[in-house]
């Protein structure tokens, strides 16, 4: 069994999260797995992606980690 890991930019971002498939979202350089784990309690409390990220960027964004979010969706084959 394999995982396969894909990221998204913003845009295909936001209909995945619109779709309801659970994605991580992590600062650009840090590895996805250590990010949050975005779900439906999440979706239920952010209508869309933007309003997630306005949230959370601010708290997870810095010169450390990556001033932006990247976005994953993982696979197992």
């Amino acid at each position: 069994m394999s995982e396969h890991i894909i990221s998204h930019t913003i845009r295909g971002a936001r209909g995945i999260y619109l779709m309801g498939v659970d994605m991580w979202v992590a600062p650009c350089k840090m590895p996805y797995n250590e990010g949050v784990f975005i779900t439906k309690s999440y979706r239920d409390i952010y209508p869309t992606l933007d309003e997630f990220v306005e949230a959370v960027a601010k708290n997870m964004c810095n010169g450390h980690d990556g001033r932006y979010l990247k976005f994953y969706t993982v696979h197992n084959d």
